[in-house]
């Protein structure tokens, strides 16, 4: 790989990507893998545009995404059947003042949920677990969030539920079928005012998706992301249906600069807005803001505090 590189021309990414698919001929780097396609992808880009990475696409009229960052987390422990608590400002005003609420409020939730017996620590995110179960973790969140500009969302992870029959709450103990998965998203959503629901059902039940923003009407954010995954190909056509009305944007499921540009290219085509989220795990670097920028997402999703900082430092 090595030697091909170094002859190749760094000022032109596109160029770099054709090589690397070419090299790889599989089409989802199953011999080279994602995570080097992508880190060669990126850093043939930077050496391009002198580390602005953002200037890639030659955006006109570049604006800076709003983060919905990572507060609680129940992908890696505690009582919470779902993957990811989040909360979005409601009306940021600069990257400074949205960052700062973000980190004041993410801090006082840690505090709260110590004084009440009921923070286990933080996960690889730097979220926190907690001991308290889906609706008593939003209940908290609505209740601390009344004093900050802030909306909630949450991270469903429902594939992790979804068992082929049922919706399978193994912490709670509970099956639910569709209908009753479907009534408890839609009841939960009203109940706390969420303004962000990714991946709220199966990846491939786009009819509950259509009926949920029917629902819930253009006040909520509906975004797909596993749907996305290993399955780039069909992202067009899935896109056509309309399951929801954003499309999660995430480089190391894409894997190339230029896949991703597709990408956001075919989202904008079918008026889906973009997310931009990162991995749950992600090394101290800014180039995942950049890449909102990029690609004109006008929200991007990030832990608080620990590597992610570099990522709000970059937007400010």
């Amino acid at each position: 790989m090595r030697k091909h590189i170094i002859t190749k021309d760094e000022g032109n990414w596109r160029d770099i990507d054709r090589f690397l698919l070419s090299v790889d001929s599989t089409g989802s780097f199953s011999k080279i893998g994602c995570n080097l396609a992508l880190a060669i992808s990126l850093a043939s880009a930077r050496a391009g545009t002198k580390n602005q990475l953002w200037r890639i696409t030659e955006e006109q009229n570049p604006a800076v995404p709003v983060p919905i960052g990572r507060i609680i987390s129940g992908k890696q422990g505690g009582a919470s059947d779902w993957m990811e608590f989040l909360a979005v400002p409601q009306n940021p005003v600069n990257p400074y003042k949205t960052i700062k609420m973000l980190i004041d409020f993410w801090s006082l939730v840690g505090e709260i949920l110590k004084e009440r017996n009921a923070l286990i620590g933080k996960d690889l995110s730097h979220s926190w677990m907690t001991r308290l179960d889906n609706q008593k973790t939003l209940s908290l969140l609505k209740q601390l969030s009344s004093d900050y500009d802030l909306r909630l969302g949450v991270n469903f992870g429902a594939h992790r539920l979804w068992n082929g029959k049922n919706y399978a709450y193994r912490k709670e103990g509970k099956n639910l079928s569709k209908k009753m998965h479907f009534n408890l998203v839609l009841e939960t959503a009203r109940k706390y005012r969420l303004y962000y629901l990714e991946d709220p059902f199966h990846h491939s039940d786009f009819q509950a998706y259509k009926r949920l923003e029917r629902e819930l009407g253009k006040k909520c954010i509906i975004a797909g992301n596993k749907m996305y995954y290993n399955n780039i190909k069909n992202a067009g056509r899935i896109m056509a249906k309309k399951p929801g009305n954003a499309a999660v944007l995430t480089p190391s499921n894409l894997g190339l600069l230029s896949t991703m540009e597709r990408f956001a290219g075919v989202a904008k085509k079918n008026q889906l807005s973009l997310v931009c989220s990162g991995s749950y795990i992600e090394p101290s670097d800014h180039w995942l803001s950049d890449l909102a920028i990029a690609f004109s997402c006008p929200l991007i999703k990030t832990s608080i505090t620990g590597p992610d900082i570099i990522k709000h430092n970059r937007l400010i």
